[in-house]
């Protein structure tokens, strides 16, 4: 089972006492990107998150915990949305990044269909 608690280093100096405290229950994607909203989001009353799941890795669910290289999402990366504000924060971490490099393939008309 996996625990992972954080805290915003933000909060902390904004407000001495304490704040909420947030259990997400499920650490794949959804509750990885809960959590990093939650956190770097600043919000005044909560003072810490932590999240639950079974996996060892956080944002590991079904779909993110494939061994095999060949299998890739189901969603262009020019369609999927994590961060408010940066609809193309995935688009240009594959770009800047080595993954297309090492995974040419990825790269289709149709969209970058990359590997989870």
């Amino acid at each position: 089972m996996l625990k992972i608690r954080m805290s915003s280093p933000r909060l902390q100096a904004q407000t001495p006492r304490p704040g909420f405290r947030v259990a997400i229950i499920g650490g794949a994607y959804t509750g990885a990107i809960a959590a990093k909203l939650l956190v770097e989001g600043g919000f005044r009353d909560i003072e810490e998150v932590t999240v639950f799941g079974p996996r060892k890795q956080l944002g590991c669910g079904l779909a993110y915990d494939v061994k095999n290289i060949h299998v890739r999402l189901n969603v262009a990366a020019h369609r999927m949305r994590a961060i408010p504000g940066s609809p193309t924060a995935l688009l240009g971490w594959l770009h800047t990044s080595a993954t297309l490099t090492v995974d040419p393939d990825a790269v289709t008309p149709d969209g970058i269909f990359c590997p989870p």
